[in-house]
């Protein structure tokens, strides 16, 4: 299980939920859902992010996708690229 806190305004609804699921002993992909709201707060629809990533030491690097939906399931905003992260050492 997953959950994420984007930088998106709450009011627009910034939580998401989802999975990590391993492909592989050195990939992942995740699946997310939230719900996406207007700019008055009122529920627009909800959004899915689909990721596969390569796992790393240093970190981890791959794909995305996301797609808005309204609420009647029409696609409104499709977003795709690349993304990496790099692990931070403790003290």
């Amino acid at each position: 299980t997953v959950s994420q806190n984007l930088d998106f305004s709450t009011i627009e609804g910034n939580v998401t939920m989802g999975d990590w699921k391993l492909v592989d002993g050195r990939s992942a992909s995740l699946y997310m859902i939230a719900w996406n709201y207007d700019a008055s707060g009122s529920l627009a629809g909800w959004f899915i992010k689909t990721e596969t990533d390569k796992l790393t030491h240093a970190g981890y690097k791959g794909t995305f996708e996301v797609t808005f939906y309204d609420l009647t399931g029409t696609v409104v905003f499709q977003h795709d690229g690349t993304l990496t992260a790099a692990r931070i050492s403790g003290p």
